[in-house]
């Protein structure tokens, strides 16, 4: 039985963004960028598949913005409760930047779904570009502010470096605001973004 006709039990909805393709969508809803064919195929969609432009949308093809069909091999009521687990993904809980022990199973504690999205968003926000030597490009630079005698300016900066870094974040749909503040050497932030999938998160960040 191949891809194409196989019964899935279960899927989710997922909004499309500006300037999509069906592989963007795949790779980052599926984590394979070659399973957009999959996707046409469950959303009865035909070239271009997705359109920025409203005069070629219809009724197979998505206008940027409208909803996709994500097929799971789950049960659908299964796939609805961990939707935000399956979504957000899940990692290491870090506490102070280090690995934390769940003493219940003696293995490393994991963080899920929205804890998971603000954790990301923490760290992504106070790493310092190059500090990760496999990921140069990650990371944020408002950490390069500090000590800047100018608050003003130094917040102002401080808002753009963390729009730059959160930009790259494949989980939000949008970023809702970001309030910088500056105190002597501490620079504070309090991030409200919207994921994917799911009400708006707040990570409060300082640096």
């Amino acid at each position: 039985m191949t891809d194409f006709t196989k019964q899935y039990s279960g899927y989710r909805f997922v909004s499309t963004r500006r300037g999509d393709t069906l592989q963007m969508v795949a790779f980052r809803e599926l984590g394979n960028a070659n399973d957009w064919a999959k996707l046409a195929w469950f959303n009865n969609l035909l070239p271009p598949f997705i359109t920025d432009d409203a005069s070629l949308a219809g009724d197979r093809v998505l206008l940027s913005g409208q909803e996709l069909k994500i097929p799971s091999t789950v049960a659908e009521s299964e796939s609805s409760s961990n939707d935000l687990e399956n979504v957000l993904l899940t990692d290491c809980r870090l506490r102070n930047g280090r690995l934390s022990v769940d003493e219940t199973t003696g293995d490393f504690e994991v963080v899920s779904g929205r804890d998971n999205l603000k954790q990301a968003i923490s760290f992504r926000i106070v790493t310092d570009p190059g500090e990760l030597i496999y990921h140069p490009g990650y990371g944020c630079k408002i950490g390069r502010r500090k000590g800047n005698k100018n608050a003003a300016v130094a917040t102002l900066m401080g808002r753009m470096d963390i729009q730059d870094a959160l930009i790259q974040e494949s989980r939000l749909r949008r970023i809702d605001s970001i309030t910088t503040t500056s105190s002597g050497d501490v620079l504070s932030a309090v991030v409200v973004v919207t994921p994917i999938t799911g009400d708006p998160v707040q990570a409060d960040v300082s640096v």
